[in-house]
């Protein structure tokens, strides 16, 4: 299913969303669907958003709006290192920090334009 509009100008709110399940019927059409609400919590993606999938009605304040259009995402990769051997005892990282950043050439750095932290 996918909401396609939040319409909060009305009492109760009203979400609309379509969905591909066959209905009573066996042709297989979307249906659109409304169903009322005293409260809606949005978790969609900050891609959602920016691609303006959802209709808020009213229309989200000018400066979420900002917000949302200013904002970035992309990847973020995780390594998680585990050592079976238990005579292992030189640690990664110092103990003492909560983070360690990757240490690269800085003519690398400008091509990937990416930085990685390890959390200890």
């Amino acid at each position: 299913s996918t909401v396609s509009a939040i319409d909060q100008g009305k009492s109760p709110i009203q979400v609309t969303y379509s969905t591909d399940e066959r209905g009573d019927g066996d042709d297989g059409i979307a249906r659109n669907i409304t169903i009322s609400a005293k409260t809606v919590l949005v978790t969609v993606s900050l891609g959602v958003l920016k691609a303006n999938q959802i209709a808020f009605r009213p229309k989200l304040p000018e400066r979420k709006q900002e917000s949302i259009e200013k904002m970035g995402f992309g990847n973020l990769n995780k390594i998680i290192l585990y050592w079976s051997d238990d005579t292992y005892q030189v640690p990664s990282w110092p103990q003492d920090k909560i983070r360690s950043s990757l240490i690269t050439n800085k003519d690398e750095n400008k091509k990937s334009g990416n930085w990685t932290t390890f959390f200890n």
